[in-house]
């Protein structure tokens, strides 16, 4: 017959129970990083007139491993909608600074060489372009996010921007509302 296992007692015990939580809890964490994307900020209007639209972006699904994240920008922004408007996403990995530059900036001393709408409230890691087509109903920007469980937990920053361009030139640039995504399961 096999003799039933010491039950350790004392400070061995407390160790061990201890140690036992701490493993149980850093592996509750990761594995249970659930993805998240919020908004946050003041969308500023393209063309920065009255009757202009709002940049706005909404998020399809969360940046989840292994699927693909969508950010999705209205093709009626402005009053010219495609023909005259070029969608920008900035993507960062900080909404404090940005070579040295404290965000939010409002670009305001180069409003006399290019009106600006808006305050820009993420670092420029990453820009992708897009524009919508004639018949489309939005512009978007597709994020593969890999199935690789070391990217758990890891914080980003979007931010929409629009160009308008009249008769070849840039007249304005409208930021949108920033997003914060937390890439998780």
């Amino acid at each position: 017959m096999s003799k039933a296992p010491r039950i350790p007692r004392g400070r061995c015990a407390a160790r061990l129970l201890a140690a036992a939580s701490l493993v149980s809890l850093f592996a509750a964490n990761a594995q249970g990083q659930n993805a998240t994307y919020t908004f946050f900020g003041t969308p500023a209007r393209v063309g920065c007139g009255p009757f202009s639209a709002f940049v706005q972006h909404t998020a399809t699904g969360t940046p989840q491993l292994g699927s693909n994240f969508t950010i999705n920008m209205p093709a009626s922004n402005g009053d010219c909608g495609y023909l005259c408007n070029l969608w920008f996403v900035a993507t960062g990995f900080s909404n404090t600074s940005f070579q040295g530059v404290p965000l939010p900036f409002t670009p305001g001393p180069f409003q006399s060489s290019l009106p600006s709408c808006g305050s820009l409230r993420v670092s420029l890691d990453h820009i992708d372009f897009t524009t919508p087509t004639a018949t489309s109903t939005s512009a978007q920007v597709n994020l593969a996010i890999p199935n690789n469980p070391n990217l758990v937990g890891l914080e980003f920053f979007q931010q929409p921007f629009v160009l308008t361009y009249i008769l070849g030139g840039i007249s304005t640039i409208a930021l949108g509302r920033a997003g914060h995504g937390t890439i998780g399961y």
